[in-house]
């Protein structure tokens, strides 16, 4: 079951779902995500592990993969970032440089 919260953040509210379920005779709470398509009250699918319950998570894609996947896209990202200013900017690497996998790692070609 859940229901939504409000937390004070930046001089603005925030909301979020708070969860509750049964583990044994204890009740577990935390906060999840505002998932949409929920309705307060609604049962909701969890996943937690069984000997730390308190480290539940919603069981859906976004709650689940969200923050994996943007965090594997930033670097993807950067680096494009990176190589495509090389066409409209002097590149960050001189075309002198050659860069390897085998020791020297940087070999510079002369002038």
């Amino acid at each position: 079951m859940w229901f939504k919260g409000h937390s004070m953040e930046l001089q603005s509210i925030s909301s979020h779902a708070v969860i509750v379920f049964k583990v044994g005779r204890d009740s577990i709470v935390f906060n999840g995500g505002l998932e949409p398509n929920l309705k307060p009250g609604s049962i909701i699918p969890i996943r937690y592990q069984i000997d730390n319950p308190a480290d539940a998570k919603v069981d859906s894609f976004r709650s689940l993969w969200a923050r994996a996947l943007v965090f594997a896209f930033l670097p993807f990202l950067a680096i494009l970032v990176i190589f495509l200013t090389t066409i409209f900017v002097e590149p960050l690497i001189p075309k002198k440089v050659k860069i390897t996998l085998r020791k020297p790692y940087l070999l510079v070609h002369g002038n």
